[in-house]
């Protein structure tokens, strides 16, 4: 789905961008994320549905029913209740705008060029109605419930995993505390940073691709010296120290240039363990002028004899791993950081992960930057405007 750009001056009320249009020269330039376009139309019909009978927050049975009779659906269901029960995840007696975008935001994101949001929940419904009318007259089990979901919303895309690999349980088997590092354990490590609902979920997709990328250069001067000391046993022996003296560290944004393809999200279960990484070069252009303000640095707060050097960049709003999940019907108990411990602490990891599966789903989004200028000069964090460190004796190694 084509970014979405118009001259800001010009968009005003609900007055939409359009495709393509021309900014006007010295206008400053909107544009929307894929994402965002695509949760306003969904939201958008959402609205419309819930609003029959005057309450826009959920969508009653009555109201299902009444979308379905529409002439722009026109839906007959053999199984409506059924359909109704799977779109409402939680149980309340009505589904809210989490739970609808959990059933139709897969099938319209991965087609959003293709149809509009009415023919995306008319494709669910119908899948739906088909998954769950093998049964007629039985109330569906939950299982039944949940595979008839997968089966007609989610869309399997790039990114998305199927579940935990016969590797990472051969690994939590040989070694336990595996489980710790594994994307669902660093998942629920993160449970207070959870992202709930789809609408938070594309929000922070949409500053991650809006964030500029931050370079980060470190430098820690050391030497050696040799120590002369009086073992337990009253001899004389010596040994080489390494001594750190004077550390800096700066940092700063750089403008970027973002070419994340769009988010699908990964709808096969209610939660999911988004794992986030990022691909930042520098463009050609800035490197010279990149480099040399980096080497300024290094040779500035050069010091000592010997130096250790960093050179990082990273994305301030991203989470290496994020918790999502699409809709809040509560946690299990062994969905916590509490459980994972206890886990690898028993030697169960292995049993702990195969809950996990059934509960959390895995995706994995890969941001593209590439680095076209700074934006802004390096902090002031001291004498000489770098922060200066002094530390003791490190490393210990003893010698005749």
């Amino acid at each position: 789905m084509a970014a979405r750009v118009a001259p800001t001056e010009e968009l005003q009320g609900d007055q939409q961008p359009v495709v393509g249009e021309q900014p006007v020269a010295g206008a400053v330039v909107s544009i929307k994320r894929p994402e965002a376009a695509a949760l306003d139309a969904l939201r958008g019909l959402f609205v419309r549905i819930a609003s029959l009978d005057g309450d826009a927050s959920s969508v009653t049975r009555e109201e299902f029913g009444a979308f379905c009779a529409c002439p722009e659906l026109r839906l007959e269901l053999t199984s409506a209740d059924a359909v109704f029960a799977c779109l409402d995840v939680d149980g309340s007696g009505g589904f809210g705008l989490d739970e609808f975008l959990y059933a139709v935001a897969g099938r319209y994101m991965a087609q959003a060029d293709e149809m509009d949001p009415v023919e995306a929940c008319r494709q669910v419904l119908r899948g739906l109605d088909a998954a769950l009318a093998a049964a007629p007259g039985e109330p569906p089990s939950a299982k039944a419930l949940k595979e008839a979901h997968v089966a007609s919303s989610a869309v399997a895309m790039e990114g998305h995993k199927t579940g935990v690999s016969c590797c990472t349980y051969f690994l939590t088997t040989l070694v336990p505390c595996y489980v710790c590092c594994e994307d669902h354990g660093k998942a629920v490590a993160n449970s207070k940073e959870k992202l709930v609902g789809m609408e938070q979920c594309m929000d922070y997709i949409i500053r991650c691709k809006d964030s500029g990328v931050r370079y980060v250069w470190t430098i820690q001067n050391y030497r050696y010296e040799t120590q002369t000391y009086t073992d337990s046993e009253g001899k004389t022996k010596t040994r080489r120290v390494k001594v750190r003296t004077h550390f800096a560290r700066t940092e700063g944004m750089l403008a970027a240039d973002d070419a994340t393809p769009t988010f699908q999200p990964n709808l096969r279960k209610a939660n999911v363990a988004l794992s986030c990484e990022l691909d930042a070069v520098v463009d050609g252009a800035l490197r010279a002028e990149y480099d040399q303000r980096k080497h300024m640095f290094y040779a500035t707060n050069t010091t000592d004899c010997y130096q250790d050097k960093t050179d990082t960049l990273d994305l301030p709003p991203m989470q290496k791993v994020a918790h999502v999940t699409w809709v809040d019907a509560g946690t299990p108990w062994y969905a916590g950081a509490c459980a994972r411990n206890l886990a690898a602490a028993t030697c169960t990891g292995v049993c702990w992960l195969a809950a996990m599966d059934g509960y959390m789903g895995m995706q994995q989004v890969e941001f593209k930057k590439t680095c076209t200028g700074f934006l802004s000069p390096a902090p002031v964090d001291g004498p000489g405007g770098h922060l200066s460190i002094r530390a003791g004796p490190l490393t210990v190694q003893l010698g005749r």
